[in-house]
């Protein structure tokens, strides 16, 4: 009764330590590091299902994060032109005047006047096509402009978070794309000559 029935056939070998628990799995789960790393194998991007266990995983997670980057500045670059056509529709040219705009009977300072910045909505020999001050735009254009920023904000939060797993492979696609999107979309913004990066929204 002893040797037979409790040690040997019962618990210690088929039960427990060789069939049930050790042997069974083979599961892999996501490995998340506060430091910076290398990882390829069993590292997560945003989200579980997002899990990368190969080197090839890991150049097609690069490489939709490349896309990803460049994408979010060739949307900052259809933001900035939605709204310059916004404005564009917005306001009417002036008159002119032999060739001079007109503000109703009074012509603008000639060429040899003061160029100081004239506050906004004030025509000017530089910029005379806008005689309104600017002003709130419909609803359908603020729901347009809403949604657009809106997602500029969910773009870089998502990259941002991209950034914190701190693998030198996925951030490298960051940069990448960002260098190239900022390459091929990115425009002079005057008069600070600054656009907006990924660090911000």
């Amino acid at each position: 009764m002893n040797h037979g029935d409790m040690n040997h056939g019962g618990m210690d070998h088929g039960g427990m330590d060789h069939g049930g628990m050790k042997h069974g799995s083979g599961s892999s789960q996501c490995a998340p590091q506060m430091l910076w790393n290398s990882q390829i194998a069993d590292t997560c991007v945003v989200f579980p299902a997002w899990h990368i266990h190969s080197p090839l995983q890991m150049m097609l997670s690069c490489l939709a994060i490349t896309l990803i980057s460049i994408a979010y500045a060739r949307l900052l670059r259809y933001i900035k032109h939605t709204d310059r056509r916004t404005i564009n529709e917005g306001y009417a040219p002036l008159p002119t005047e032999n060739g001079y705009p007109t503000l109703g009977r009074m012509s603008l300072p000639n060429l040899g006047a003061s160029r100081e910045p004239s506050p906004v909505g004030t025509p000017t020999m530089y910029n005379p096509r806008f005689t309104a001050p600017p002003g709130r735009p419909d609803r359908r254009t603020r729901g347009i402009r809403a949604g657009l920023y809106t997602l500029t904000v969910a773009i870089s939060f998502f990259l941002m978070l991209v950034a914190m797993t701190y693998n030198t492979y996925l951030f490298g696609a960051i940069l990448v794309g960002s260098f190239v999107g900022h390459f091929l979309y990115e425009e002079i913004d005057y008069p600070t000559g600054q656009g907006k990066g990924l660090a911000c929204h």
